[in-house]
């Protein structure tokens, strides 16, 4: 079985925090697995966009298919579904533009 590099050492090497002998042999197994390649990648795209926003950066709501998809991923099976709406109402959660 393969040992990846813990994502917390992925996220430090992403954000070039600390000494970089540091993390020398996480380096060195990142030479040879495209895995954990790939998640260093997507860390650092994502510490490279942090870095490049302005404080008047305005966070914009994500495009409708973006909600479908996470729907359909969080879908549960119609044995134990339950809809999140119903479960806030029982519960005493007021939504926008509904009365409890």
């Amino acid at each position: 079985m393969t040992v990846h590099v813990d994502p917390a050492v992925l996220v430090e090497i992403a954000l070039a925090n600390g000494d970089r002998a540091l993390y020398e042999d996480q380096r060195i197994h990142l030479i040879g697995c495209s895995e954990c390649r790939r998640e260093l990648h997507a860390l650092g795209c994502v510490v490279r966009a942090a870095r490049s926003a302005n404080p008047g950066d305005l966070i914009t709501e994500p495009p409708e298919c973006v909600w479908r998809s996470i729907q359909q991923r969080m879908r549960m099976t119609e044995d134990s579904q339950v809809s999140i709406a119903g479960r806030a109402c029982r519960s005493g959660v007021r939504w926008c533009g509904t009365s409890s």
